[in-house]
């Protein structure tokens, strides 16, 4: 609960994961865009189910550093676009603030878990600051999100 309550990029990740007929319906309501904009996105990347449960295992087995693959890089590119056409990334930067906007529009979290979220944020964001492909920076920052997610889970 607490994951899906800090977290709405998470869910917008599992949404990705699930690649089903509504998928485009899931990630228009999860990032509050146009069903044109998510399917041209989806289009551009030509993710295929395969490629999702590549980048589904990559989560799974704890992986923060990767050498990516084709598939995980297609994802990556979906990611991308999305976040691009919503403005939180320009090329390869990611607007850390903006995402914090679109997290804050979605849920609302008390003053605890905002630090919490923030933090790993801007720890994640810094992390990929250098790197210059926008499919590998937002590959590597989600999974640096996961990592540190679990790292304060197991801290409870």
């Amino acid at each position: 609960m607490m994951m899906r309550r800090l977290f709405v990029f998470c869910l917008f990740i599992s949404a990705t994961m699930c690649l089903s007929d509504d998928l485009t319906e899931k990630l228009t309501e999860l990032l509050s865009m146009s069903s044109t904009e998510v399917q041209t996105c989806l289009n551009k990347s030509n993710v295929k189910v395969e490629d999702a449960m590549r980048m589904d295992r990559l989560i799974n087995d704890s992986v923060e550093t990767v050498d990516t693959d084709n598939s995980v890089v297609k994802v990556g590119c979906l990611f991308a676009c999305l976040l691009q056409r919503k403005g939180i990334m320009s090329g390869s930067y990611i607007n850390v603030d903006k995402l914090k906007e679109l997290s804050d529009s979605k849920i609302i979290l008390n003053h605890k878990y905002n630090a919490l979220r923030d933090r790993i944020l801007n720890t994640c964001s810094d992390r990929v600051r250098s790197k210059t492909n926008e499919c590998d920076v937002i590959i590597k920052f989600v999974l640096c999100i996961i990592a540190e997610v679990k790292k304060v889970y197991r801290n409870f």
